[in-house]
C-alpha cells in the first residue's frame, strides 16, 4: 500500500477503536447494573431504572426553579439600587441648591426617612414635571422663576409661600397630592398662553387639559433606509434614499397612554375599550388598539384641542427616532443594558409586559420610547420597497402600487428581540388597518401578535 493510501486508511481505523471502546464502556456500564440472572428479574430492573430517571427529573425541575427563584431575586435587588440612585440624584441637587444660595453644600444632609425631602424624593418626579410645577405657581402670583424644571431657592421659596396661602404644612417641598394640584394648573397655563404657533426647537407643549405633551422637532433631512451589509436587513427596506423634512413638527414626547385613550372614551370620540392584559393601564401606553381605532383618537383629539393632529409618516417616525444619529440605536450599535424594554434589553419589563411612558432615557430630541415597549402605528400603507417612495416626510399611501388594507408599525416592543427594535426598517410590520384588536389570554401571549401591542404616537405640524 502506497503511503497516500496508508493516510485514506485512517481514519476508518480511528473509528473502528472509537466503536471497540464504546462497545467496551457499554458492557461495563451494563454490567454496572447486575444484569439479572433470570427473564423474571427483568422488569423490576427496568422498574428501579426508570425510579432512578424520574428521580433525576425532578431534581431538574427544582433546579429549574430555584434558578428562576434567584432571577426575580436579582430583578428585585436592581429596582432597589435604581431607586438608591434616584435618592441620591435629589441629595445632590439639594446641595447644588444650598450651594448657589450661600449655604454651602457642607451644610445640607441627607433627608431623613419620612422627612419632607425623603417623601418628595421618593415622587421621582422628572425636570418636565417641576417645570409644571413652576408654571402652576407663576399662574398663581408666587413668582417660582423661570419654569425650567431646575429647582433652586427662589422655587422653594415661592412653594413656602403657596403652601402657606392653601393652608399646608410650610415645608418648602412636594407632596403627591401638592404636586398634582399645580400640574394640573401648570397645564391649563400652558395650554392658554398665547402665541404657541410658532415655538422654538425642544419645546414642550400642551394644547388642553389631558392631551398629551408634545415636543418640536427641527426641520432636517436623514437617508432613510437599511444600507447593504446592514444587520437584519429584508428586501423591504430599500433603496437608501435621502428625506428631507421642510419645516418643524411637533411629536408626542411618549406613546399614548390608557389615561389619555380612556379620556377619548369618556369623550364619546373612541367606542373602543382595548383591554390592558392585567398589567395596569394608567401611564402604560395603550395596547390592543387597531389602525382605525387610532384614527377615530386623532380625530376627537383634533376637534377637542383646535389643532390638527395626526399620525405621523413612516419617514417622520425614523427622523424622530434617529435624532441625527447613524447608529443602529440613538445610544450607539449595541443594545447595552436597560436601555428599553425587548427581549434582551435588560430592562425588569423584557418578554413579560409593558412598561410605564417614559421608564427609559430619551432621545436628542427629548422623545422616549421610540425602541421598544410598543409597535407604533404610522400613517402610511405597506409598499414593499421603497422605490418611487416620498422624499418629503409625507405618507406614502395608495399611490405606487400600495395596499392601504395593511397600514406599518415601528418600533418593535416589549416582546421583539433587540433586532426588531432599531430605528431603521427592519423593525417594519404591516398589520392589518381594520383588524380586530386581540384580547390578551394571560399577560406575555395573544391570540393575534400583528396588533396586540401597536400604540399611536401623534404628530402636529408647527412653524418653525
Amino acid at each position: 500500500m502506497t503511503h497516500g493510501s496508508d493516510r485514506t486508511a485512517r481514519p476508518g481505523r480511528r473509528r473502528d477503536g472509537l466503536a471497540l471502546c464504546g462497545l467496551i464502556v457499554l458492557v461495563v456500564v451494563i454490567g454496572s447494573w447486575s444484569v439479572p440472572a433470570s427473564a423474571e428479574s427483568i422488569p423490576q430492573a427496568v422498574d428501579r431504572m426508570d425510579g432512578t430517571l424520574k428521580e433525576m427529573g425532578r431534581k431538574s425541575r427544582e433546579s429549574d426553579r430555584k434558578v428562576l427563584e434567584m432571577g426575580r431575586k436579582l430583578r428585585a435587588l436592581e429596582e432597589k439600587v435604581r431607586k438608591l440612585e434616584r435618592a441620591m440624584a435629589a441629595v445632590r441637587q439639594e446641595q447644588a441648591s444650598a450651594a448657589a444660595s450661600g449655604q454651602g453644600a457642607s451644610s445640607v444632609s441627607r433627608p431623613a426617612s419620612g422627612s419632607p425631602e425623603s417623601v418628595e424624593t421618593s415622587l421621582g418626579l422628572t425636570r418636565t414635571t417641576y417645570a409644571l410645577v413652576q408654571r402652576g405657581l407663576a399662574s398663581q402670583g408666587f413668582a417660582p422663576g423661570t419654569p425650567d424644571g431646575l429647582v433652586g431657592p427662589r422655587t422653594r421659596t415661592a412653594l413656602r409661600r403657596w403652601q402657606a396661602a392653601k393652608g399646608y404644612e410650610v415645608t418648602g417641598h412636594l407632596t403627591r397630592a401638592q404636586t398634582d394640584a399645580l400640574v394640573v394648573v401648570g397645564k391649563k397655563a400652558q395650554a392658554e398662553r398665547p402665541g404657541s404657533g410658532r415655538q422654538p426647537q425642544g419645546t414642550a407643549f400642551w394644547d388642553c387639559l389631558g392631551c398629551p405633551e408634545m415636543v418640536v422637532l427641527p426641520a432636517g433631512s436623514f437617508m432613510m433606509g437599511s444600507p447593504p451589509g446592514e444587520i437584519d436587513r429584508f428586501h423591504d427596506e430599500r433603496p437608501v434614499h435621502r428625506v428631507r423634512i421642510g419645516k418643524a413638527f411637533a411629536v408626542g414626547r411618549y406613546e399614548v397612554t390608557f389615561a389619555e385613550w380612556d379620556a377619548c372614551r369618556r369623550g364619546g370620540g373612541c367606542s373602543h375599550h382595548p383591554d390592558a392584559g392585567g398589567w395596569g393601564r394608567g401611564s402604560r401606553p395603550v395596547i390592543n388598539v387597531s389602525w382605525d381605532d387610532a384614527q377615530k383618537y386623532v380625530r376627537w383629539l383634533s376637534r377637542r384641542a383646535g389643532k390638527r393632529y395626526r399620525l405621523l409618516s413612516e419617514s417622520e417616525w425614523e427622523y424622530a427616532a434617529r435624532a441625527g444619529t447613524r447608529t443602529r440605536y440613538f445610544w450607539g450599535d449595541f443594545i447595552g443594558r436597560n436601555r428599553a424594554n425587548c427581549d434582551g434589553c435588560g430592562s425588569r419589563w423584557d418578554r413579560a409586559q409593558t412598561a410605564p411612558v417614559g421608564s427609559f432615557s430619551p432621545n436628542a430630541f427629548g422623545l422616549h420610547d421610540l425602541h421598544g415597549n410598543v409597535r407604533e402605528w404610522v400613517a402610511d400603507c405597506w409598499h414593499g420597497s421603497y422605490e418611487r417612495a416620498p422624499t418629503n416626510g409625507s405618507a406614502w399611501n395608495a399611490g405606487s402600487g400600495g395596499d392601504c388594507r395593511n397600514r406599518i408599525s415601528r418600533g418593535g416592543s416589549w416582546l421583539f428581540s433587540p433586532g426588531g427594535c432599531v430605528p431603521l426598517p427592519a423593525a417594519r410590520d404591516w398589520p392589518e388597518a381594520g383588524s380586530t384588536p386581540s384580547v390578551f389570554e394571560s399577560p406575555g401571549h395573544w391570540t393575534d401578535s400583528r396588533i396586540s401591542d401597536n400604540c399611536p404616537r401623534l404628530l402636529i405640524h408647527r412653524s418653525s
